[in-house]
């Protein structure tokens, strides 16, 4: 099922980065035009993984974290299930290549982390 506030939210991060913004038309046209959110927030997840090793893209790690934080925080369920499920779960768990990303969280994203027991 559809659900247009995590469409809005996979929207709003791929208008944030060039990257991403390429990878939404790669997901696009690998699924025939539709936006599989839980799908590509994994692809978010891993791109994200991916340049947070990279210190000149510290900042940009940062600013996806916080509004992702803040997506989270005035989310409706949607959209913090979706964040929840397909963000938060698949980051590393800790001491597995990548999990620093996990000490860069904001608060509402650690505490849902903490929540759910990751």
């Amino acid at each position: 099922m559809m659900n247009e506030t995590q469409i809005q939210l996979v929207k709003a991060l791929a208008a944030r980065s060039l990257e991403l913004a390429g990878l939404l038309a790669e997901h696009q046209a690998d699924h025939r035009g539709e936006i599989l959110t839980h799908v590509f927030m994994g692809d978010v997840t891993r791109w994200l993984i991916r340049i947070a090793s990279d210190s000149r893209r510290r900042s940009e790690v940062r600013e996806m974290l916080e509004f992702l934080d803040a997506k989270f925080e005035r989310g409706d369920e949607g959209v913090r299930e979706l964040i929840s499920v397909s963000f938060l779960e698949n980051l590393p768990e800790v001491g597995e290549p990548g999990s620093d990303i996990v000490k860069r969280l904001g608060p509402h994203l650690a505490n849902e982390m903490q929540r759910r027991g990751s």
